[in-house]
């Protein structure tokens, strides 16, 4: 995670005039949308290190890819605002929200991978809690990845999908209190 934090630093160009860093908006909203991605996943990746984490083969290479996807993310936001305001624009943001998507995915993946071989070992709280965690990751990743494939197939704006995230974690937690009580709290 630290790596994809440096990554982004690095990400930007030094403009010809100071002003002209905040003459766009759209250049610090994404940086600060994927700073709180990363920045998200990385209290999720310590959460799950902290409590669930089992190391064998399988965990170890979707921790892998969970990491790698994070590092990808960070080059895909930078696509995303070099073609913005070009015709290219939305294959750069189906592949920015492909890789987000695939990101939340596997490390749902990896939750789900890591509650079933502690399930016994950890205690109620930890459990719902876990539950919750890897139902939220899930239930992101899923909803942007079905809505990406959704508004690219029926040719609707696809930038739709940034508000079907915010949707999907909304529904998830309301669903999840009923479901696993207050675990978003654990």
């Amino acid at each position: 995670m630290g790596f994809s934090l440096a990554q982004l630093s690095l990400s930007f160009v030094i403009p010809q005039h100071p002003a002209d860093v905040y003459a766009s908006p759209i250049v610090l909203i994404s940086f600060l949308l994927t700073f709180l991605i990363v920045a998200s996943t990385w209290y999720s990746h310590h959460w799950l290190f902290d409590h669930l984490f089992v190391p064998n083969a399988a965990t170890i290479v979707v921790n892998f890819a969970t990491l790698a996807s994070i590092v990808w993310l960070v080059y895909q936001l930078q696509l995303y605002i070099h073609f913005l305001p070009t015709p290219d624009r939305a294959y750069a943001t189906v592949s920015y929200l492909a890789t987000y998507a695939f990101a939340w995915v596997m490390l749902a993946l990896l939750y789900g991978m890591c509650l079933r071989l502690q399930w016994r070992a950890i205690s109620e709280k930890e459990r719902r809690s876990a539950l919750y965690k890897t139902g939220r990751l899930g239930t992101i990743g899923l909803a942007t990845a079905v809505s990406t494939v959704a508004m690219a197939a029926f040719h609707q704006p696809i930038e739709t999908t940034f508000w079907v995230i915010f949707v999907a974690a909304l529904i998830w937690r309301i669903a999840s209190r009923k479901w696993l009580g207050n675990a978003s709290a654990a």
